[in-house]
This record gives structure tokens, C-alpha cells and sequence, in this order.
């Protein structure tokens, strides 16, 4: 899972930078395979990558002002 994430991570733009793309982030998770992560999960994750699509799951996170949705709270009691 971390190994997943870490390229969902690198490759989505966030509010605070640019996402680095797919050749970087596998980039780095190659060149930190062994070390950071798993080698089978960076493997995995490399023979994934065509599958993943180009946009994250949750369009809408991080995209408006917290004050507009309410808390993270009230969207796991709601």
C-alpha cells in the first residue's frame, strides 16, 4: 500500500505543489526500492501504472476551502 500511495502522492498536483509525473515517480520509487519500499510493491506498482489513469480517486480533495465542505469528521458520521 505504501508503495501505492507514495506514487499517488508524487504524481497529483496538491494545493501546495506540481505532481512530478509518472516517469519521476517511478523514478524514484525504483531508485528507492529496497530501501523506502518493498521491491515486489515497487513492482508491482510499475506494472500497475498503465492502469492507474491519469487523475486521483477524489477529484474534489484539497480543491475548495474547508469551510465549504465542514469538517472530516462530520463526512465519516454523516
Amino acid at each position: 500500500m505504501s508503495a501505492s500511495d507514495a506514487y499517488d502522492a508524487m504524481t497529483h498536483t496538491r494545493q501546495y505543489r506540481e505532481g512530478l509525473g509518472s516517469e519521476r515517480a517511478i523514478s524514484i520509487l525504483s531508485e528507492l526500492s529496497g530501501e523506502q519500499w518493498d521491491p515486489r510493491a515497487v513492482k508491482a506498482v510499475i506494472a500497475a501504472v498503465p492502469d492507474l489513469g491519469d487523475s486521483p480517486a477524489f477529484e474534489s480533495v484539497g480543491s475548495a476551502h474547508p469551510a465549504e465542505h465542514g469538517s472530516c469528521a462530520e463526512d465519516w458520521v454523516t
